[in-house]
């Protein structure tokens, strides 16, 4: 028998029918046929009685088997031949590291040569398999320069494969390696800007703060020098009266003194200058009560006041330093999901003249000649604007001016545009107003009067459809305005502007303001959000 036929029935022999892999830990059935011990607890799971073998199906009335020794040490055997045999000329491409068999096959689905035991195995069962000459045959190609030449060893059926598609990936991960340098330069380098940015915000902090304590300090010495001269001033004034006292008290003592021994002396003793020391202890008079000088009173009342101030001073800077950084910040935040807005010309009111960028809309007494089309309003001064948003953050910004009557905010796509519209929550409107250039108000309902402390020129509206929340910012303060909050928005969310003429300043356009100044903006539709684009 050949050597190839022999190891073949080795083989053969030393495989489990089941898992077609080498015995591992083989039991013997009544039958006589040999299964891996794991095979056999797969297959017949908790089963106690009328089994069968997974060979030949004959099936036993109890779950009977034993361990067959002998056969596992030959397998142990088998299996150190096949590791200790030459991989031949083929090298380790030509053997099966798992079977230790002739790579003669090549699988279609896995893209990799594989051996006759793989082949049976479950890993590839099903899978298209075709014999190494045909996949090579596949392979190859015309001789090319610029192709990757593959040896293979001798007694092979080619000596040189042309493969294009490896030289074609070799080519493409190259390209990525180089792109993947250059990236990890800029990254180092955008590190190193940013870093350089970070120390400077670095030392201008570190330099204000030293520039605010020393202003505090030589405030702090200041008013420890006045305080030091108050000191002066009050040991000088009280002083006087302080050493006037003792003397009086010294004095008073020394009259208690002389009348208290005269009380103790005989009658003829004590006749003798009493009258001189009545008289004296008579003309003494209850002093008034003590006056605190006015003047002391008043310069530390006036003090007083100063530190009140210094208390209240530093507690509203240190709040309004703290609110304007929050205030900023947020206002940031908001500006990362800039959106370019743009108006809606099948939307505007006839009276509404629009520029040709389709960003700025002022109000005209004349009307247009324009179709009533259903997406017009048709008789308040409203416009809405593009995209529609259907989820995510969106940001933009306005430009009011010192119009004296305006609306802004978001609506709802689905809004009425006929007859009469009461910008209101509850009618798909969430917006803020001016009217006539005295009254801020959110078209809250009822509505909420805005108390600000100075006029709204440029007006950041941030929509955040999740979260169902409409905020409204002074860009030029820098500083939150008002937000909708819980709000229900049922469909598509547009910007909406409403303007009226009232003469003078007032006929300036409103202006939507371009966001790709603003720092930031990613030139795209929000950062996080969904737009349904309206084609104007």
């Amino acid at each position: 028998m050949a050597s190839g036929s022999v190891a073949e029935c080795l083989q053969q022999e030393t495989t489990c029918p089941v898992c077609l892999q080498y015995f591992a830990e083989p039991m013997m059935l009544d039958c006589g046929h040999n299964i891996c011990c794991a095979c056999l607890a797969r297959c017949w799971g908790a089963a106690e009685t009328n089994v069968s073998c997974p060979q030949c199906r004959e099936t036993f009335p109890q779950r009977h088997m034993r361990p067959n020794r002998h056969l596992a040490n030959v397998t142990q055997l088998v299996k150190q031949l096949r590791t200790e045999r030459p991989s031949g000329p083929g090298g380790e491409m030509g053997v099966c590291e798992k079977h230790r068999e002739p790579l003669k096959l090549y699988c279609e689905e896995d893209q990799m040569p594989i051996c006759v035991v793989c082949d049976r195995s479950r890993e590839h069962r099903g899978h298209s398999v075709l014999p190494l000459e045909e996949a090579v045959e596949g392979f190859k190609v015309c001789r090319l320069t610029s192709t990757l030449c593959i040896k293979t060893a001798p007694g092979d059926p080619f000596d040189c494969i042309k493969d294009e598609q490896i030289h074609n990936q070799l080519d493409h991960l190259k390209r990525v390696k180089d792109l993947k340098k250059r990236r990890r330069a800029q990254g180092e380098q955008a590190r190193a800007e940013l870093l350089s940015l970070t120390q400077m915000e670095r030392e201008k902090i570190v330099w204000e703060f030293e520039q605010l304590y020393h202003s505090l300090k030589e405030h702090e010495y200041r008013l420890l020098a006045r305080l030091e001269e108050l000191d002066l001033a009050i040991y000088n004034s009280i002083n006087g009266a302080i050493t006037q006292f003792s003397c009086n008290i010294s004095h008073l003592s020394s009259l208690i003194a002389q009348l208290e021994e005269k009380q103790q002396q005989p009658t003829r003793e004590l006749l003798q200058d009493i009258g001189d020391t009545l008289s004296r202890a008579e003309r003494i008079r209850i002093p008034e009560p003590w006056i605190t000088p006015p003047d002391l009173q008043e310069k530390i009342h006036i003090f007083a006041q100063k530190c009140l101030f210094l208390t209240e001073s530093l507690k509203q800077f240190t709040e309004k330093m703290q609110s304007d950084m929050e205030k900023i910040q947020e206002l940031r935040e908001a500006q990362l999901y800039s959106v370019d807005v743009t108006l809606d010309p099948d939307t505007a009111y006839p009276s509404l003249i629009l520029s040709d960028n389709l960003r700025q809309v002022r109000y005209s007494y004349l009307q247009q000649d324009l179709p009533d089309n259903p997406e017009r309003f048709n008789l308040f001064p409203c416009v809405l604007g593009s995209p529609c948003f259907i989820a995510g953050r969106h940001y933009w910004e306005v430009e009011v001016g010192d119009k004296a009557k305006w609306t802004i905010g978001v609506c709802e796509d689905s809004v009425c545009r006929k007859g009469g519209v009461t910008s209101a929550p509850q009618n798909g409107f969430w917006a803020v107003s001016l009217w006539y250039g005295k009254e801020y108000w959110a078209l809250t309902s009822p509505m909420t009067a805005l108390p600000l402390r100075t006029p709204l020129q440029r007006v950041g509206i941030f929509l955040d459809y999740d979260a169902g929340e409409v905020s409204f910012y002074n860009v030029t303060e820098r500083c939150h305005t008002f937000t909708f909050s819980h709000a229900t928005f049922c469909g598509p969310v547009r910007p909406y502007f409403s303007l009226s003429y009232s003469g003078g300043k007032s006929a300036a356009p409103l202006i939507i303001c371009p966001m790709s100044g603003i720092d930031g903006f990613s030139g795209h539709v929000g950062n996080h959000g969904h737009s349904m684009e309206t084609s104007p």
